[in-house]
């Protein structure tokens, strides 16, 4: 049964819709985050080093975003604002429905944000990393780096 995070369709904030599964041959680095969260900022600053640090690399970070305070969109202005204010390298993009985050949710069995999860360049599900901070940032760069080396010598 294909994995239904792979299967949603997203759309950047430039309104670009592709699915996750359209990026196999990548390791994926997907965040869940939004504007409002406190954390979410301090978590990104780690994801923005990782992209840099493995920028010629087949790594793409992508930063989901979970919504409003109220449970709804965000708007995609407000997103482009966020990713220049903040100069975030890599895309912020969002689920067209909320299937994608219930898989998620389902997947880490944890509704809080910030969460991630990094995905092989198979599709398949590599790790979950939930919170921020040293030891989450410390932990998901050692799971991308192992995937990556992994990648390499093949």
């Amino acid at each position: 049964m294909p994995n239904p995070i792979m299967q949603t369709v997203v759309s950047d904030s430039d309104g670009h819709r592709f699915k996750l599964d359209d990026l196999r041959g990548k390791v994926v680095v997907l965040s869940m985050w939004a504007t409002w969260c406190g954390p979410c900022k301090v978590d990104m600053a780690d994801l923005m080093r990782l992209a840099a640090d493995h920028k010629d690399d087949k790594l793409l970070v992508l930063g989901l975003n979970a919504g409003n305070v109220d449970g709804g969109p965000e708007k995609a202005s407000t997103i482009r604002r966020f990713k220049q204010k903040f100069n975030v390298n890599y895309d912020l993009v969002q689920a067209t429905d909320d299937a994608m985050l219930n898989s998620f949710v389902r997947a880490s069995r944890i509704s809080a944000i910030p969460q991630t999860i990094v995905i092989g360049p198979d599709g398949e599900l590599r790790g979950i990393f939930v919170g921020y901070g040293a030891n989450a940032s410390s932990r998901r760069r050692a799971t991308v780096e192992a995937i990556l080396a992994n990648d390499r010598s093949k």
